[in-house]
């Protein structure tokens, strides 16, 4: 395990006669292979696996997946998987080599889950969103017209077309995700009736205003 001279003695057992030699066996020594401690993230990011780099060795990563180089010491991991990273570095001066791996977990995205988009008149509401998860959290934006910030399903009552975000978190991995709904609010159309009426007896008047193309109307009672 360690550079060491052995001697040989060599006898003829007829004559007695013997000689002695040393053959040194060098041992150099492997090189780290320096793979730091395994790593957890979540869908769509990265972590820096590896070590800096050694003067005079040489890196080789596997399988190359998801890796920003396969020659560095420390390259940038981005897998979409859960991934073991194999190094063999070698030192070029001995071609001594050495061979660690490390483990990069993926955890994956909630789903944000925020419905498709809505329709509402002026002055109604809608629900948005979908069933809570259980172990997940939920934030809204804006709170404008919300029932709840932090329900997984608020009830929306905007007075103007607004894009609801949800970020929804695994709070047990810190995993989260972002999706939008529009609530898009249609106005109320006027009803105008025009002003309050006085008649005689047996005389008539005329209520309302001009027709608006494409709306009904529906006046009650009938009455007269």
């Amino acid at each position: 395990t360690t550079t060491t001279t052995y001697t040989l003695t060599e006898t003829i057992t007829a004559t007695g006669c013997q000689n002695t030699s040393t053959v040194v066996v060098t041992v150099n020594p492997l090189p780290v292979a320096d793979v730091g401690s395994n790593q957890v993230i979540c869908t769509g990011t990265s972590t820096s696996i590896g070590a800096p780099t050694v003067a005079g060795n040489t890196y080789s990563w596997s399988p190359v997946t998801g890796l920003s180089s396969t020659t560095v010491s420390d390259p940038i991991a981005n897998p979409t998987v859960t991934t073991t990273y194999t190094l063999t570095e070698t030192i070029t001066a001995t071609g001594c080599q050495n061979t660690n791996t490390v483990v990069v977990t993926v955890n994956p995205l909630p789903a944000a889950a925020v419905g498709s988009n809505r329709i509402i008149c002026r002055g109604a509401s809608t629900v948005i969103g979908a069933i809570a998860i259980a172990g997940n959290t939920y934030s809204w934006s804006p709170i404008t017209g919300l029932s709840s910030a932090t329900a997984s399903d608020p009830t929306a009552n905007p007075t103007i077309t607004t894009t609801y975000t949800l970020i929804e978190t695994i709070t047990a991995t810190g995993c989260q995700n972002t999706n939008t709904v529009v609530v898009t609010v249609n106005p109320l159309p006027a009803a105008i009736v025009g002003s309050d009426q006085v008649i005689c007896n047996g005389v008539s008047t005329t209520l309302g205003a001009a027709s608006v193309a494409g709306n009904t109307y529906n006046w009650s009672p009938a009455t007269g």
